[in-house]
C-alpha cells in the first residue's frame, strides 16, 4: 500500500543534455485519512522543482479529466507550487485521436496556460523526444518559457 507513495528519480537524456527527473505519486482518489499527510509530504518536493510535468490522460471523459485536473491544481497550490512551472502533458494519444484530444483541450481551457503539450503517448513513445527537449529548454533556461502549443510531427 505504501509503495504507491514512493518517489523515484531517473536520468533523462535528450539529444544534448541530461536532466534528473523525479516521478512522484499520482493523485489518488478517496485516499484514506490517515495517509493524507504522507501523500502530501511526498508531493512537497514539487515546490522546489524547476519544472512540474502534469500528465493528463486525454483518453478519459472530459468531466473526469476536469475533476482530476482541479484536484491536482488545488493540491499543488496548497503546497506552494508556482503554477508557472507546470507543463500540461496530454498523454495516451494511442487511445484517442487528434480531434478528440483538441476538443477536450479546448473544453478544459488549457490553451490559457503558459505551457502545454499535445499529442503524446508514453506507451508508444510518440513525441517523447519533444517532451524531453521542452523539459531541457525550460529547466536549463535555453529560451523564454514557451507560450502556446507544442505539436509533434
Amino acid at each position: 500500500m505504501f509503495t504507491t507513495l514512493s518517489t523515484f528519480t531517473r536520468l533523462v537524456e535528450s539529444r544534448t543534455s541530461k536532466i534528473l527527473v523525479s516521478d512522484t505519486v499520482g493523485f489518488i482518489n478517496r485516499l484514506p485519512t490517515y495517509m493524507i499527510d504522507a501523500f502530501k509530504s511526498t508531493l512537497h518536493e514539487l515546490a522546489y522543482s524547476a519544472l512540474v510535468l502534469l500528465v493528463i490522460d486525454i483518453s478519459e471523459p472530459v468531466e473526469e479529466i476536469r475533476r482530476k485536473l482541479s484536484s491536482s491544481t488545488h493540491v499543488m497550490c496548497e503546497l506552494g507550487v508556482a503554477m508557472t512551472k507546470v507543463v500540461y502533458c496530454l498523454n495516451k494519444m494511442d487511445l484517442t485521436n487528434r480531434e478528440d484530444a483538441r476538443e477536450k483541450f479546448d473544453r478544459l481551457g488549457l490553451q490559457k496556460s503558459p505551457q502545454y503539450v499535445l499529442n503524446v503517448s508514453a506507451k508508444t513513445g510518440y513525441n517523447i523526444e519533444m517532451v524531453k527537449d521542452l523539459m531541457k529548454s525550460l529547466v536549463l533556461n535555453d529560451h523564454k518559457p514557451l507560450v502556446g502549443e507544442v505539436r509533434g510531427t
